[in-house]
């Protein structure tokens, strides 16, 4: 059984559920930032640091679709009457569900990184990354 599948982390005063991505889904966003960040760090290894600061090379689009995809794993817990509920903060349209979110680039570059650390930050430090493309 996979351990760890979610982690709740407070940005901005509210409460967040990071969700895991799917394998197939984790595999490639891996890959994908990893051959965006690999001429960057070429030689000295790979680290979330590193990475964040090749992200901003990538296209409008690529970033778009990453940060898309990493989003719909995050859920924003509710208080409803006593009982706590996730509700997504982007819908299947990629559309913020809380019209307030859409214009809070600070908390929303935090859930970015922060979910994307969840996900894949293990696969992109130390020789994770190297162990795997040499076999």
């Amino acid at each position: 059984m996979l351990k760890g599948k979610t982690q709740i982390v407070e940005v901005n005063g509210k409460k967040y559920k990071l969700g895991k991505l799917d394998a197939r889904s984790a595999s490639y966003l891996a890959l994908k930032v990893a051959a965006v960040i690999a001429p960057s760090v070429a030689g000295r290894g790979i680290d979330m640091e590193q990475a964040a600061k090749a992200l901003p090379s990538m296209s409008r689009e690529e970033f778009d679709e990453i940060q898309t995809m990493i989003l719909k794993t995050v859920y924003e817990i509710k208080d409803a009457g006593g009982t706590e509920m996730s509700v997504p903060i982007i819908n299947a349209r990629g559309d913020f569900v809380d019209e307030d979110m859409a214009y809070d680039t600070s908390a929303v570059i935090t859930l970015t990184v922060r979910a994307m650390i969840f996900n894949i930050g293990g696969f992109l430090q130390g020789d994770a990354l190297k162990s795997v493309l040499k076999k």
